[in-house]
């Protein structure tokens, strides 16, 4: 190939590298600061669902969900609580168990959805983020919905 073309190619793939690194925006709903991508939609959400995000298309979403703990837990023991709540009640599989998150695969009418979600507990609240999309467009998503989390303030 020419030396200019491949120029031109490169510099072409930075550029369109640079406008999607900059297409985000600076969101505060719900009392929380997070950076979501620019063409994401913000719904205020009520009682212990404090935000969802949803991207344009609605492929895509997240939410905040914070309630009050009965009794003292850690990450941990929450994250298990939950397998054993929702693992007999749906047609559910833990594809992946981490630390403070765990990735669920969801089957609703045929349909299988896969969901992220993250654990924060700060004294007796517990912040569960989720962000769940089509099974087939997850990996895609991931880096996206992990940069929202880690942009998020409490």
């Amino acid at each position: 190939m020419n030396k200019k073309i491949v120029a031109v190619l490169s510099l072409m793939f930075v550029m369109t590298c640079a406008l999607f690194a900059q297409s985000k925006k600076d969101v505060e709903i719900g009392g929380f600061k997070m950076t979501i991508p620019s063409d994401w939609l913000t719904i205020e959400g009520k009682d212990a669902l404090k935000w969802t995000v949803l991207s344009s298309d609605g492929m895509y979403n997240g939410n905040l969900v914070v309630e009050t703990l009965p009794a003292t837990m850690t990450v941990e023991e929450y994250l298990e609580a939950t397998r054993d709540l929702l693992e007999p009640a749906y047609e559910v599989n833990f594809t992946e168990k981490g630390k403070d998150y765990h990735i669920i695969d969801l089957a609703m009418q045929g349909i299988v959805v896969r969901e992220i979600q993250f654990v924060q507990i700060r004294g007796k609240d517990v912040y569960v983020v989720t962000f769940g999309t089509l099974k087939d467009n997850f990996n895609k998503s991931l880096d996206t919905f992990k940069s929202i989390y880690r942009s998020l303030k409490f």
